[in-house]
């Protein structure tokens, strides 16, 4: 009979054995299976995602065979996989000939801008003037081509689900969409396997409705068309020619070849005469005959995906765009060029018969794209262009060459410097004219310098020009970027007395023309004043004045034979077939700004106010376009508290009319709701990055958030803002809005200093301004600018509102936790709502320099202190009688806490804390108590040293040392437990010192002022009055006054000295410590506290230093020191004398009467 510990160990190894076979089960089964072909990859959050090299074609192939493909440069470069060697298509085309490069992938990022497009390689011969678009090269990265050159990318869908949705009026077929849309469904016979040949496969998916297995012959390994699910083999509905072609026995779309790139899985075991059927069997092809029996079948039902057109009219006032098909509104994305050099994501209002109108921001081109490939085929809308008289009236393109390049990041700083040399140009052109006439000659430098020279002539040197800002352009904007970094074309609305210029340089900059961007001026036209984009007039002599061009690069006039020369001059309209022109009949009411502000104030009071009717979301869509219009001007109107509250106020009142929510955006604010309820929650908001084209919101960059929060929801890459809401906000059914507001131009304060660096969120609960007891709100903000200045820090804060209907920004009740990686964002911890943002705090920097120099003092001092705290305690702890002197126990005491405290700063200054966790926490609490416990201990020193040093008569109390302790110890430990017990959060505010590389959890706000300030303040104060009562007593001895010994006057220096590191009156330098004068001053005096009470305690007293000579063995020379105590007994002994003589001493009676009784005592340890 084996030992029964052998029955253990092979239980033991049966168990493991059992284990790693069900995790090794486990692991295949949790593993993501992609189509036949397409390889596995993870991105760097994990997601699995299936790809497979697919070309070459052309650059608008992305969807040939492979619907719904999910390829983007960036999902590419975010994949484990290993690069081709070849050039692969990125997905960005120019958005207009020789333009920036823009994602054209039909995805979610569609419309981005590609940051990188000056980093492009390109050659120059295929000029700024052709679309281009961009490749990846295996070496260069990203080159610029053709976009009708061929090259490859990949095929990327998502891995198999674990359930699949059924077909409409198919039941029995499973809904396939990526990378071939179709249905699929396994055969059976009585719910078994089958048996039957190729032909007789055929026959049984006849019946089914479908036809065998073919273009969707991928999906064949999908476990649910199985039910042998290891051995399979099924017919393929594929024909082998005579000439060795391949044919679809279903011809669906004209062509029955079929193509390389499925050809290529052909493995042919058998070369037989009557091997000309085709199977699929280990994720291949293979002939067979038609004798070949198979156990598995599978049949099929292709779906061809539908076109859907979509149609931009413009319609009065409106821009319309009509479907032909009903789809889903979220896969329907609308553009405009009238803001920016790039497409602007603009939003929608769903109409009736599938019509929606678009919002028109102003005046540019506009268009659509619908992007779901799965169900349709992608498509793209005409473009229109909308314009309205008034703004185009006095509008001109200018084109302009630069003497250096510019990028993206640049573009802020170079445009002003733009505006300004083409506004001197028009300016001095124009004077210049009006003054001598045209410039004659022809050299456009010689030109210049004409100008150049008239414009010294009018004693403006200075290179601001002598006009206002008004006196030559109204508006500038940039409207095209060109590949080349250098051409610039802008569209500037010129003043009427300003003249429109030839051809010119200025300052290193070249106009190369100016345009008007939609009237063509009726100069030398009889009759006629101007003649818009597309109309044409006849004049006499029988020529045709058209008015020709592009909105954005200027018109000008074409001038043809009129084929009837009888007519008068008319004016005749001819109809462009690619753009559709609205012009406003009527002329607006021109008012003021102010008159505005008050005119959307009314009317949305009335909307609020009005009982009777329910505020539908056209209503409040309308209003916030007004709201937008205010934020959108540049003007200086201070936007008042009640346009803030009323517009939250709106939110909340809307009706969405049965929806669970709603949302209205527009350029610079957007307001969402919901209506939560414990069966529907509304955990938060989330804002998605919008990158460079963030400029302006978009309709699809907003989502309420029904689940929990995670954490791919914070990274920067994913989102500029995401709200959190407490839980107990979902207990109940509410309303729940948002309002965000892209900058802080409602924000105008002149109560602070501080400037918005994000997003500007209100949030507002129906019937909840407070939340539960210890619960708070996170808002994770992305900041706009990353990088700061010395002398800024990042903070939270809310507006708040003061009563004269203005406000400023309080960091009162919120927290800001940086974020703890990299690549997230930072969070806002607020305990209330209102209006939140990430601020730029000021803060008062000494030069690099000086903080430096600081530093290291600092750092010494702390070494030094931690030193001579070290030999006080180690004297201590080897001489008995020394600790047992009750001054001694005090000063002990004091070095102890004053250790604790270097300590404390030592690991501030070298360990920087980014974010509030545990041992932040201790770190603070450690550091904070032990500031108070050294001031309490100073302030027991003072104390004592007064009842010393002072007083003559004083009773001894009982336990000295343990009330001492209590007071000095037991204090700070209930400031700090108080503290705690009222705010647990207390801690979680980062402190900054002077130094903006330093910073640490620490109280704040409130907290600090009581906890921190106002205790030190008290005892240092009370240290202070101390320290004067006992230097005026010292210095008042009548022999120093009378006798001037020198000897008694530096005793009594020292003994100043001493008390003023004793009490730590040098802390009161920190007080002023935003004065360098005083910042030297207190970090050479309170850094170095514990060293001088090491010099006084142990090197300076006699007492103690003749220990650790007779410690260390060291001969003493003998010398009578002059001391107090020696000075003391010799005038005392000659006192007695006298008097035994019967003589009296009245001067050393009287002097030693006057004397502070340390002095005059014979222990030396009583002035320690």
């Amino acid at each position: 009979m084996p030992p029964p510990h052998r029955d253990t160990v092979l239980a033991i190894s049966l168990l493991i054995c059992l284990s790693i076979t069900l995790g090794e089960a486990k692991k295949e089964t949790d593993t993501p299976i992609c189509p036949i072909g397409f390889d596995l990859a993870y991105t760097g959050y994990e997601k699995p995602i299936c790809y497979r090299l697919k070309g070459s074609e052309a650059f608008k192939d992305i969807f040939e065979d492979c619907a719904g493909n999910l390829y983007t440069s960036e999902l590419y470069h975010s994949l484990n996989i290993t690069k081709p060697n070849v050039e692969l298509w990125s997905g960005h085309k120019s958005l207009y000939p020789g333009g920036p490069f823009i994602d054209w992938s039909f995805s979610p990022s569609i419309g981005k801008v590609l940051t990188s497009t000056y980093d492009v390689k390109y050659n120059p011969s295929l000029g700024i003037d052709e679309e281009l678009c961009v490749v990846i090269h295996p070496v260069n990265n990203f080159t610029a081509v053709r976009c009708t050159e061929k090259h490859y990318r990949y095929c990327m869908v998502e891995p198999y689900e674990d359930t699949l949705s059924k077909c409409e009026e198919l039941t029995d077929y499973y809904r396939f969409w990526s990378p071939k849309a179709t249905c699929l469904t396994p055969v059976t016979v009585k719910g078994g396997k089958v048996r039957a040949s190729w032909s007789q496969a055929q026959i049984l998916c006849s019946k089914r409705g479908g036809s065998l297995l073919h273009r969707g012959w991928r999906y064949a390994n999908n476990p649910l068309l199985h039910i042998n699910k290891t051995d399979w083999t099924d017919p393929l509905g594929v024909e082998a020619t005579a000439g060795d072609e391949l044919r679809w026995v279903i011809d669906e779309d004209g062509n029955d070849k079929v193509p390389d790139s499925e050809s290529l899985s052909l493995e042919v075991d058998e070369y037989l005469s009557n091997n000309s059927l085709l199977a699929l069997r280990d994720n291949a092809w293979h002939l067979v005959n038609s004798t070949y029996i198979f156990m598995d079948v599978i049949c099929e039902r292709s779906i061809h995906l539908r076109n859907v057109s979509l149609n931009l009219t413009v319609e009065g006032d409106h821009v319309i765009l009509s479907v032909n098909d009903s789809v889903d509104e979220s896969n329907i994305h609308c553009y405009t060029d009238a803001i920016l050099y790039s497409p602007t994501n603009i939003s929608k209002i769903a109409l009736d018969d599938n019509k929606y109108r678009l919002k028109t921001v102003s005046d540019g081109m506009y268009w659509c794209i619908h992007r779901d490939s799965r169900n349709f085929r992608v498509s793209q809308s005409n473009k229109v262009l909308f314009v309205r008289e008034k703004h185009v009236e006095n509008l001109y393109a200018i084109k302009i060459r630069l003497r250096g390049r510019y990028r993206f990041e640049n573009i802020d700083k170079q445009y002003r410097v733009w505006e300004r040399k083409v506004k001197e140009y028009i300016y001095y052109r124009t004077k210049y004219v009006e003054r001598f006439g045209e410039i004659t000659t022809t050299n456009g430098h010689e030109a210049e310098g004409l100008l150049q020279s008239y414009k010294r002539s009018t004693g403006d040197d200075s290179g601001e020009g002598s006009f206002k800002e008004t006196d030559v352009i109204y508006m500038v904007k940039i409207k095209r970027l060109f590949l080349d970094g250098r051409t610039v074309l802008l569209h500037v609305q010129l003043n009427p007395t300003m003249k429109v210029v030839p051809p010119g340089y200025w300052e290193g900059l070249e106009v190369m023309y100016m345009r008007p961007a939609f009237f063509c001026a009726g100069d030398g036209l009889p009759g006629i004043k101007r003649v818009a984009l597309g109309q044409s007039v006849i004049t006499t002599g029988c020529r045709n004045h058209t008015c020709t061009g592009d909105f954005n690069t200027g018109v000008s006039f074409v001038i043809t034979q009129a084929d009837d020369c009888s007519m008068p001059s008319r004016t005749v309209t001819t109809k462009d077939t690619n753009i559709t022109v609205f012009m406003p009949t009527a002329e607006p009411k021109t008012t003021t700004v102010e008159e505005q502000l008050q005119q959307v104030l009314q009317d949305l009071e009335a909307i609020i106010n009005n009982d009777t009717i329910s505020i539908m979301m056209d209503t409040a869509s309308d209003a916030v376009e007004q709201v937008d219009a205010l934020l959108d001007m540049e003007d200086e109107l201070e936007i008042p508290g009640q346009l803030l509250h009323l517009v939250d106020e709106l939110a909340a009142r809307v009706d969405l009319n049965g929806s669970h929510q709603a949302q209205a955006i527009a350029n610079n604010i957007a307001m969402l709701m919901a209506d939560s309820s414990p069966e529907s929650p509304v955990k938060g908001l989330r804002i998605a990055a919008q990158g460079t084209g963030g400029e302006v919101f978009s309709a699809d960059a907003f989502e309420i958030i029904s689940e929990e929060v995670n954490a791919t929801h914070l990274y920067v890459d994913e989102s500029e803002a995401v709200v959190h809401l407490p839980e107990s906000v979902n207990n109940s059914s509410r309303r729940i809005s948002f309002v965000v507001f892209r900058n802080d131009r409602a924000f105008m304060s002149s109560h602070g200093l501080y400037s918005v660096n994000s997003r500007v969120l209100s949030i507002k609960i129906e019937d909840l301004t407070q939340f539960a007891d210890g619960e708070v709100i996170d808002i994770h903000l992305r900041p706009l600018a990353g990088d700061l200045e010395r002398n800024q820090t990042r903070s939270c804060a809310y507006w708040h509102f003061l009563d004269d209907d203005s406000g400023y920004w309080s960091e009162d009740g919120c927290t800001f936790i940086p974020s703890s990686q990299s690549g997230q964002l930072d969070t806002c911890r607020c305990d209330h709502l209102t209006h939140f943002a990430e601020v730029l705090v000021p803060k008062t920097v000494f030069s690099e320099r000086n903080e430096a120099v600081l530093e290291v003092l600092s750092i010494v001092g702390c070494v030094l202190s931690i030193f001579g705290l070290l030999c006080v305690g180690i004297t201590a702890a080897i001489f008995r009688s020394w600790r047992r002197d009750f001054s001694n126990k005090i000063w002990l005491q004091l070095c102890i806490a004053i250790f604790i405290l270097i300590v404390c700063f030592l690991v501030v200054v070298f360990a920087h804390f980014d974010h509030y966790d545990v041992t932040c926490l201790l770190l603070g609490v450690l550091l904070h108590y032990s500031v108070l416990a050294s001031f309490c201990w100073m302030l027991v020193a003072a104390v004592l040293s007064y009842r010393r040093l002072v007083l003559v008569f004083t009773r001894d109390a009982s336990h000295k040392l343990l009330r001492a302790s209590a007071f000095s110890w037991g204090t700070p430990c209930a400031i700090v437990g108080i503290l705690l017990a009222a705010s647990p959060h207390a801690y979680s505010g980062q402190f900054e010192e002077m130094s903006p590389s330093s910073s640490f959890c620490y109280p704040s706000g409130l907290g600090l002022w009581l906890t921190v300030y106002a205790p030190i303040a008290i005892m240092l104060l009370a240290n202070w009055m101390l320290f004067v009562l006992i230097v005026r007593s010292v210095f008042a001895s009548r022999r120093i006054q009378r006798h001037g010994d020198s000897n008694e006057a530096l005793r009594c220096a020292s003994v100043s000295c001493l008390l003023v590191f004793l009490f730590g009156l040098p802390w009161i330098f920190g007080l002023f410590a935003s004065n360098i004068v005083a910042a030297y001053l207190f970090t050479l005096t309170a850094t170095f506290q514990g060293f001088v009470l090491f010099i006084f305690f142990v090197l300076g007293n006699k007492k103690t230093r003749d220990l650790w000579l007779n410690k260390l063995k060291i001969k003493q020379t003998q010398k009578i020191p002059v001391t107090s105590s020696t000075y003391t007994n010799n005038k005392s002994q000659n006192s007695a004398s006298e008097w035994r003589k019967g003589r009296s001493t009245p001067a050393t009676i009287e002097a030693n009467a006057s004397k502070p009784r340390s002095l005059s005592s014979p222990d030396e340890s009583r002035f320690s």
